[in-house]
């Protein structure tokens, strides 16, 4: 094992994000984070936890729109197989299940911020 594999392995070993970020992007070059989201609706009670709220996915993607740099699944798949460097701060947007309300409430709002 290098040194670089030692030093990140044990960063994520202790989750120190900051550094293990740092780490990842200094010894390969780029950094991608993967989003998974489950569900996106109006909660509609108290036991509703695996639900983000419209009103909150949209202030999460427009954050990110301003500073990330949104990749398909199937793109950052094709950059990698290729070789290619990937852009800095680079976002791939990814649900895991095939909700409606993943297209009748995220949709329009992944469309409004491009």
């Amino acid at each position: 094992m290098h040194i670089k594999d030692i030093a990140t392995h044990f960063a994520g070993y202790l989750y120190i994000p900051h550094v293990y970020t740092f780490l990842r992007r200094h010894f390969t070059g780029s950094q991608v984070a993967i989003l998974v989201y489950h569900r996106v609706a109006p909660k509609k009670d108290n036991w509703s936890l695996d639900s983000v709220s419209p009103e909150t996915f949209e202030a999460q993607i427009k954050y990110l729109s301003r500073g990330f740099k949104f990749l398909s699944l199937g793109n950052l798949v094709q950059s990698m197989r290729q070789g290619e460097a990937l852009p800095e701060r680079t976002i791939v947007l990814t649900f895991d299940d095939g909700y409606k309300d993943n297209y009748t409430y995220a949709y329009p709002i992944i469309k409004k911020y491009g």
